[in-house]
Formats: structure tokens, sequence, C-alpha cells
């Protein structure tokens, strides 16, 4: 018998913890071709004999679009109005995400072209917890890919909570030291290490194993295997796998490029109609920290602006700021990054003069961060 069957044989929900009315929204016969019959079964029923609603009969369209889905979820949101948040179960292909203009229509008239290499488009499962349709999400969404692998479904979903949580752990650009300020208010006494002179293969190793993870560093759109830091004109790695910590129930905050794309495509570069191809572990710091069973990773599925003069409160900055707070004052993740883009986005835009371009960096921000993992 195998760890992994093992495993999923003795499936405890949240690790047996106690957890508000949730619903857990799949394809279930789509599940079941990536991590197995067996496995999509026994998480399944797992999750409904802890008491949680599952809508396991999802249907994507012919084309491809999330509208069916979407539509489908709002309606057992109406159904039942105590769930507490959504939590999506699969990748893209199961579970399809939105590709999202992240502009309302008067102000991408205003910007038309632009230098944003995404052109202001993401992916987002936001749509799955808006319930009245105003394109603002009304409950908490946390997504858990599938990574076409049972261990790492699993070990998301049976991430518990961390025994201790008075440890941090950090990373950030040399050029981005507004995450020096947000570091310091989590709990512990670790330093923010810098990138350079970090990089992911110095001897002795670092480990961010922690509670809480904060890392600020480059992502690539075509490489979800690392993050990069500084170094003048390079760019060394500083974050892989084998740095990530080997406790379960951590929460990860990411301010790193592209760093929640779970799939081989951005939004901007997805064909129509046709579902991106889900990544596995081994090609995404992302699912790497489910696997190991983070209770959360929550980062951007496209390029993330940060800001770079004093006084480092506008762009990316006050989100990063006002999840950790939510989190520092008891809100789970999935919650917390809720509760940060409702605070976020009644300040928009922060911290410079209203224009255009800066509106449209910040309602980007607001669309392009997402929750993996449980998140409760």
């Amino acid at each position: 018998m195998t760890a992994r069957v093992r495993r999923t044989a003795e499936f405890k929900l949240a690790d047996g913890r106690r957890l508000p009315t949730l619903l857990f929204v799949t394809n279930r016969t789509a599940l079941a071709r990536r991590i197995g019959r067996d496995t999509t079964a026994t998480v399944l029923n797992g999750i409904r004999a802890a008491g949680h609603i599952v809508y396991d009969t999802l249907r994507a369209s012919a084309a491809g679009s999330p509208a069916p889905a979407i539509a489908a979820v709002r309606r057992q949101l109406a159904t039942h109005p105590h769930v507490a948040g959504v939590v999506l179960l699969g990748g893209y292909d199961v579970v399809p995400a939105e590709r999202l203009d992240c502009l309302p229509p008067r102000l991408r008239k205003r910007v038309g072209a632009s230098d944003d290499p995404d052109d202001f488009m993401v992916w987002s499962d936001d749509s799955y917890g808006d319930a009245d349709g105003d394109h603002i999400p009304d409950l908490p969404v946390s997504r858990i890919p599938d990574g076409r692998s049972a261990e790492l479904v699993v070990a998301a979903l049976q991430a518990s909570a961390i025994p201790s949580s008075r440890s941090r752990r950090g990373v950030r650009n040399t050029a981005r030291p507004f995450a020096d300020a947000i570091f310091e208010t989590l709990p512990g006494r670790a330093s923010m290490l810098r990138s350079s002179p970090v990089r992911h293969d110095q001897r002795p190793r670092y480990s961010l194993d922690a509670a809480y993870v904060y890392l600020v560093l480059h992502g690539l759109p075509n490489n979800g295997s690392a993050f990069w830091g500084e170094d003048g004109h390079r760019h060394p790695k500083a974050v892989v796998s084998a740095n990530l910590p080997s406790r379960r129930g951590v929460v990860a905050f990411t301010g790193c490029c592209y760093g929640a794309l779970t799939v081989d495509e951005p939004a901007i570069l997805a064909p129509a109609g046709k579902a991106p191809i889900s990544r596995s572990p081994e090609q995404s710091v992302a699912l790497s920290f489910l696997l190991r069973g983070a209770r959360a990773f929550v980062g951007c599925t496209a390029l993330h602006y940060s800001p770079v003069q004093p006084r480092y409160d506008y762009f990316g900055a006050p989100l990063h700021e006002a999840f950790w707070r939510a989190v520092m004052n008891g809100s789970p993740p999935a919650r917390a990054l809720l509760q940060a883009k409702h605070h976020f986005i009644r300040g928009l835009p922060h911290g410079q003069e209203p224009n255009s371009a800066a509106e449209a960096i910040e309602f980007k921000t607001f669309r392009e961060f997402t929750c993996l993992g449980l998140g409760w």
C-alpha cells in the first residue's frame, strides 16, 4: 500500500478542524480523470461527512466559457445562503477560471493600448463568490488546483492549523524595500532576506520554514518553478521548491509576478474556447507549497506592480498590508484576501495623483490576486 493511498484512506478535511460551512465545487468526472476515481470519491465523501455542501456536477460550456459554471454556482449560493465561502476543486480544465478584463469600460476606453504585458487581462476566480452579480466578490473563494496529483489535492484539503504561529520568513528583491515594514508586522524575530545576496542554492541552504511566508520577488509567465531576485542587470534564482517549508498549515503571501499562475498560458495568451494546460507541482512553486500541506498560497495570476518610491503606499502595497493585517486579526487566509480586496478597492487609487494609468494598475491589482489551497 502506497503512502498516498494510506493518506487518502484516512482522509480528514482540514485535519479534523472545525470549519464554517463551505460550498465545494467541482466536476466529479473531470476531477476523477486527473486524480483517480477512488481518491475523488474519498475526498468528496469526506467533505460531505464533515457537514459541507458539495456541488460536483458542474458542467462547462462547449465553447469553454466559464459563464454557465459561474451561473450554476450562483444558483447554489442562492439555495445555500448560509455558506461562508466557496472552494473550487480542480484546475482550470475542471472548474474554468474567468479570463477577465480588469478595467471598467470607461477606463478601458481611456487607457487604450497600454504597456502592460497582460493588457490588463487576468485569470480570476472571484465571480464564483459574486452572489449578486455586481462584479465584486461577496464571499471568499479559494481553489485547489489538482496538478494531476492526488497527493497534492489530499494534502491541500487536509491542511492543518499551525500549532505555533509565532514564526516568519521572507525574501524580497533589493529594489522592493516597502516589503520590510509589512514583514515586521508578522509575529517572529526573523529578518526579511534580500536577493541578492540570497540565492536558492547558497550554502548552507536557507529554508522558508515558518508559519507565515512573505515573498516579493520576480516571477515569469513561462516558468513557475522559481522566483528571482536582483543583482544589477542579473536576476539570480532566489526561491525554488527545495527552499520551501516542510511543515503543514503554512500561510504564504506573494507579491511575485505570475506567482499564482498554475497553467502554462497567462490570460492574455490563452486561446479562446480552450482550457489552458495545468502545471504540475514540479513546475510550480505555488503547487509545491500546497503539496507540502500549506493552508494557503495567495498570489497573482499576472504581472504585479509594486511601489518603488517613498512613501510606498500605492500599487500592491496597501493590499499586501491589508491581507496580513486581516490574518493577524484572526481571519483565515481566504477571508483575509476578500477583506483586503474590499479595503483596497475603497481606497483606489492609492497614494498618487489620480490618473488613468495608476487607476488601471490598481484595478488589475484588485483582480489578479487569488487564494490557492483550502484557505480556511
